[in-house]
């Protein structure tokens, strides 16, 4: 047992020094991120016009939320889908196979060690840059900051989940570029990353609040800001961990699957 604990936690220090490697793309990418929030709090800012309050947000909540939105976002965004389709694409992944590890976990907590790197040397500096500028509040308190920091675990699961669940097509079509640009362009309005999922229509909302997206960006800026207190912060994190559970029981279930039909091209 300890020696597996060891084992992956030399691939979380894997993925932690690997992405170090990269330390002036997370320098521009502070840049970036202050570019996106920016343009959308603007835009937001012009739909606003007079209006005070739409759906329980004033232009000030709404510009908080898409800032927490996107600071948060880099942290628990990884790269699963892409790195497990280029490895099945160029056949590193029979060489993958030989080692001794169960792969969907090797590849869960390699992306945990480069979640680690971005926490400190990307959501900081993006927090702290974003916050200033847009004046973002502290948390609603010790119990939101600690649920805060539950939720961006789970959110953290559950977008590795969904990207290991999506990487298994590339088992069969072995390029699946156009399915990952796809999934990026539709979790970023499914989860609430650009707007509050209660502003789409009642039914629409309904649907999409019990979807795994909304455990991914809404679920962490709500109790950040207070507005998922109590019970309900209970009932977020279950909501969080249930489809984490869920979406990583099913990777390895279609895994197992996936890796008896694998045919390795090239390498």
């Amino acid at each position: 047992m300890t020696g597996a604990l060891r084992t992956y936690a030399a691939f979380a220090r894997l993925g932690f020094l690997e992405i170090l490697q990269y330390r002036l793309r997370y320098v521009t990418g502070i840049l970036t991120y202050l570019v996106y929030v920016s343009a959308y709090a603007f835009l937001w800012r012009g739909i606003y016009g007079g209006a005070e309050r739409v759906r329980g947000f004033d232009v000030a909540a709404m510009t908080h939320f898409i800032a927490l939105g996107w600071i948060f976002r880099s942290f628990y965004f990884n790269n699963i889908d892409r790195e497990v389709a280029d490895e099945v694409r160029e056949g590193k992944i029979g060489t993958q196979l030989l080692k001794p590890v169960v792969y969907p976990a090797a590849k869960l907590v390699t992306a945990l060690g480069e979640s680690g790197f971005r926490l400190v040397f990307f959501t900081g500096p993006i927090a702290m840059v974003v916050g200033w500028l847009f004046k973002v509040p502290p948390p609603a308190g010790i119990r939101a900051a600690a649920g805060t920091a539950a939720s961006l675990l789970l959110a953290f699961l559950v977008m590795a989940g969904l990207n290991f669940l999506l990487s298994l097509a590339a088992f069969p079509l072995k390029n699946i570029a156009g399915l990952i640009y796809a999934k990026h362009m539709a979790l970023q309005l499914l989860s609430g990353l650009l707007v509050p999922l209660s502003f789409f229509p009642p039914a629409a909302a309904a649907v999409l609040e019990r979807l795994p997206f909304a455990a991914v960006s809404q679920a962490p800026v709500l109790i950040y800001l207070g507005r998922t207190s109590g019970e309900a912060l209970g009932r977020v994190l279950l909501f969080q961990a249930f489809w984490a559970a869920v979406l990583w029981a099913l990777a390895a279930l279609l895994w197992s699957k996936a890796v008896k039909r694998l045919t390795v091209q090239g390498g």
